[in-house]
């Protein structure tokens, strides 16, 4: 795709081409005198307790990496969307939530200050952490972005580490949990909400058909034509329309990974791809995904994986490569263009290529180049 140069903030690393999402993220990001969406003013936190928002559980802990030795330190996001990230992702996953809700507000003339929008909440200043405020931007009602980090780390449950086996730093801040809280695996096994509706089909017959509440068919053939349609996009080359977008459902945490490969397992379902018969019916849930990682270990395939995380049945540990994102990242477009294809129009590009499964870590900055890629990222 063609596109402006990108803009850089000037408080840290994030860049856009979007001059008014720059802006936004600087508002928000790095507000003047502390004056956030997502924290009080000093006004504010004389009210009391009352405004807090409900998502809001209390003093935002901190999860260190003890084992390997570094200072890495994870943040559980404070719009209680469940995800723990790092002190240098904050503020680019925070720009996604914002994202989201400036999306939301453009399609539906969404009230950013309601009660859904989780970043406009009200946060005392009593029970934001120091480490919060910092990497917000925020300390002693002032843009302090060095100022030192006074919070100590909550401290979980030591257990030892195995030979071989990998640490927070990689697996995520509940590296040493051995299973997941039973509140969140009833999340999972409950699933996301399916109804039954009826759908007029090209034919005209009208058939009732499943809707999944966390997964959206026919999204590639409408961004071709959004592609089209845009006199900035010089070419576009698309992956297979027979994929699904698959995101997560609120308070669920970091599974994305196992997003990713129910997005990869919708291309085989729907295309009837090679393997499609160990998938029948709906797409297979995180806690599905996890039985059949293991069995894959019991069988001989990838066993050093087992070794690596100590196991992941029941668990919430990150998975995936994220290592090899910037190698798969520059390869993206020869993936693209080696295959067999069919247009839409003289410049898109239609490939009934799976999409590629990249795991990155935050969010990935924008190319300086004139060409750009598309992330279906199941942050929802």
């Amino acid at each position: 795709m063609d596109g402006a140069e990108p803009l850089s903030c000037p408080f840290c690393d994030f860049t856009d081409t979007d001059a008014d999402f720059l802006t936004q993220h600087v508002e928000f990001c790095h507000p003047e005198n502390g004056a956030s969406p997502v924290l009080e003013t000093e006004e504010d936190t004389n009210i009391g307790s009352s405004r807090k928002p409900e998502w809001w559980h209390g003093d935002t802990p901190l999860y260190t990496d003890e084992d390997a030795g570094t200072d890495i330190k994870y943040i559980d996001c404070p719009t209680g969307c469940g995800e723990a990230v790092t002190e240098d992702q904050l503020m680019s996953h925070l720009d996604l939530h914002l994202a989201e809700g400036l999306a939301l507000e453009e399609i539906k003339g969404f009230d950013t200050k309601g009660p859904d929008m989780k970043l406009s909440g009200d946060i005392d200043e009593e029970i934001l952490s120091p480490a919060l405020s910092k990497v917000l931007g925020k300390q002693d009602g002032k843009r302090q972005r060095d100022a030192p980090v006074n919070a100590k780390a909550t401290k979980q449950k030591k257990k030892t580490r195995s030979a071989g086996q990998l640490g927070i730093t990689e697996l995520g801040p509940y590296a040493r949990e051995p299973k997941m809280p039973s509140w969140l695996r009833k999340v999972l096994e409950d699933g996301p909400v399916i109804t039954r509706e009826n759908k007029i089909f090209p034919d005209g017959t009208i058939r009732k058909v499943e809707a999944v509440s966390n997964e959206t068919s026919g999204l590639i053939p409408f961004i071709a034509r959004l592609c089209q349609q845009d006199s900035s996009v010089e070419q576009a080359y698309l992956c297979s329309a027979n994929v699904r977008h698959i995101f997560k459902m609120p308070k669920e945490g970091g599974f994305c990974g196992y997003r990713n490969i129910q997005m990869l397992v919708s291309y085989i379902q729907d295309s009837n791809s090679i393997g499609c018969e160990h998938f029948p019916g709906r797409t297979p849930s995180i806690l599905r995904l996890q039985d059949m990682i293991e069995q894959a270990w019991d069988n001989g395939f990838n066993t050093h994986g087992r070794t690596e995380t100590g196991g992941i049945k029941g668990t919430r540990k990150y998975i995936g490569t994220s290592e090899a994102f910037e190698l798969l990242y520059l390869i993206v477009a020869e993936y693209f263009l080696s295959h067999k294809i069919s247009g839409s129009g003289k410049h898109i590009v239609q490939t009934d290529l799976p999409p590629i499964y990249l795991q990155h870590e935050g969010m990935p900055a924008q190319s300086p180049k004139r060409s750009s890629r598309l992330f279906w990222s199941p942050i929802g």
